[in-house]
């Protein structure tokens, strides 16, 4: 390429650049926008799942040729058939995606957006940072569907493109993590041992659809286990022909699959588990007894006494003692009292950590094993909610 033509390029990208800043809204008012009240009227919902509208790969997911995959023998670039977990460059730096929205969403439609920001961030170590200058950013705008790309792509803007049809959390959180870096659960190389994919009911060219990933050189599973309740994972009538089941689990009960409601156990792990998230449940880092919280905060077991047994038995209430402790002496009281939730949220989290945590507590050893069955969600959700607050991931 000629000089001349570069510096063109250059020009024109700066011009696209400065056109998309013009088109966005100012930064979201999180803490507004999350207690904002929206209703299904307001947002024209349907109650259907509509991750399949864009008619991209995989359904939502793009920056990939779907017309070369019909053929029953293509494959996908190498580099473009990479999970991001398995290219370090495809993830976000220090967890933090830097973001765009465009100006025309309504009230409600950025209300959805905000609370799944807030969701993200209060179970995770990621954080929406509302874009200035970084070179890398994330775009939500009306582009066709409900799609994102897989990863950060590291060449400027990329578009996440949210339309009418696609404001439930549920549905927003989905197109998060394909932007953090991950594909769809159901594409996992030991899918058929957990679900079993029925081919005569999918539209003919899009058995492509259901292709697993090779572990180990295209995607990483990050040693967890198969997970039918993630977000990630398909519907039951996934690209289906007529109206029966594409896609089944082998093993009934627990969640439904196709869950757009909020992230599983395993989904908030495994974000975790990326971005190497301190202080936060991760893959293999969990808590084996209801105590370990008290154990970690209150008799600071995991720097006395029981050092090398708390690390392996209550991982996840030590990795939270290490970067949580209070700023107040009158922080007990304040947990006691309630102020950890409601008005004073933001400022107990950064100043009484400590004592925040030691309210968080399940009420039945069991809570982790059942909390993974997925029964935080469905018939089991009131209960679980009241009596596993910590597994579900409620505090």
């Amino acid at each position: 390429m000629r000089l001349s033509d570069l510096i063109l390029l250059v020009i024109s990208m700066a011009i696209l650049d400065a056109q998309s800043i013009d088109e966005a809204g100012p930064e979201l008012d999180l803490e507004y926008y999350s207690n904002l009240e929206v209703s299904n009227s307001d947002l024209n919902l349907d109650g259907k799942d509509h991750i399949y509208d864009a008619d991209l790969f995989e359904g939502d997911i793009a920056g990939i040729n779907e017309e070369d995959l019909v053929n029953a023998n293509a494959t996908l670039d190498a580099n473009e058939n990479r999970n991001a977990v398995m290219d370090e460059s495809l993830k976000w730096p220090g967890g933090v995606i830097p973001y765009l929205y465009w100006n025309g969403y309504t009230e409600s439609q950025k209300a959805i957006i905000s609370k799944a920001f807030s969701r993200l961030q209060e179970v995770t170590c990621l954080k929406m940072k509302y874009r200035t200058t970084e070179a890398d950013y994330i775009y939500i705008k009306p582009a066709g569907g409900c799609s994102s790309q897989v990863g950060r792509k590291r060449w400027g803007e990329q578009t996440v493109s949210l339309e009418y049809n696609c404001f439930t959390v549920g549905i927003v959180l989905h197109e998060l993590m394909h932007a953090a870096g991950f594909w769809h659960e159901q594409s996992r190389a030991d899918r058929d041992d957990y679900v079993q994919v029925n081919w005569g009911n999918i539209k003919t060219d899009k058995e492509h659809n259901f292709r697993k990933y090779e572990l180990g050189t295209q995607i990483t599973h990050l040693d967890a286990p198969y997970d039918t309740c993630s977000l990630m994972h398909y519907g039951t009538t996934a690209f289906s022909k007529n109206g029966q089941p594409t896609i089944v689990k082998k093993q009934q009960g627990g969640c439904e699959l196709g869950n757009r409601k909020d992230f599983s156990n395993l989904d908030i792990r495994k974000l975790n588990t990326l971005y190497e998230c301190t202080g936060y449940p991760t893959v293999g880092c969990g808590d084996l007894y209801t105590e370990c919280q008290g154990w970690a905060t209150t008799n600071n077991y995991c720097r006395v006494d029981y050092v090398d047994w708390m690390k392996v038995n209550c991982c996840y209430s030590c990795q939270k003692a290490s970067s949580c402790q209070d700023g107040y002496d009158s922080c007990g009281s304040w947990a006691s009292s309630g102020f950890c939730k409601g008005d004073y949220e933001v400022f107990m989290s950064e100043n009484c950590c400590q004592s925040c945590a030691s309210m968080c507590q399940d009420d039945n050893a069991s809570c982790g094993s059942w909390a993974s069955s997925g029964f935080c969600q469905g018939v089991y959700e009131v209960w679980m909610s009241e009596n596993c607050k910590k597994s579900c991931g409620i505090c």
